[in-house]
């Protein structure tokens, strides 16, 4: 289906009737984009899937890792992003774990 992912309204009916949603979607590369785009666009996806029950799986980049820590990467790898975009990540990352540890 076609939809303006950053329409809440379309968003929603992107997500109804889904087990999983696969986020992959990418925004353009400038830094105002991805400040207006990517916190909206997770807020939302993140309302979607608890409304209709779906589970989240979010394919991410690395940016908002130390880079000095992205050889032999792990779960504990420490966040620390150097660039604004990899804040960004971080950002919309901190969004998603907590409704994790929120269930």
């Amino acid at each position: 289906m076609s939809a303006d992912l950053l329409n809440s309204a379309d968003l929603r009916k992107a997500v109804q009737g889904s087990d999983v949603v696969y986020v992959t979607v990418g925004f353009p590369y400038k830094l105002k984009v991805w400040q207006d785009c990517w916190p909206k666009f997770i807020r939302d996806v993140i309302s979607a899937c608890k409304e209709f029950n779906s589970k989240l799986v979010f394919f991410d980049n690395i940016y908002m890792y130390d880079p000095d820590f992205l050889n032999g990467m792990t779960e504990e790898t420490p966040i620390n992003p150097a660039s604004e975009k990899g804040k960004i990540r971080a950002q919309i990352a901190k969004l998603i774990l907590d409704e994790v540890k929120a269930k």
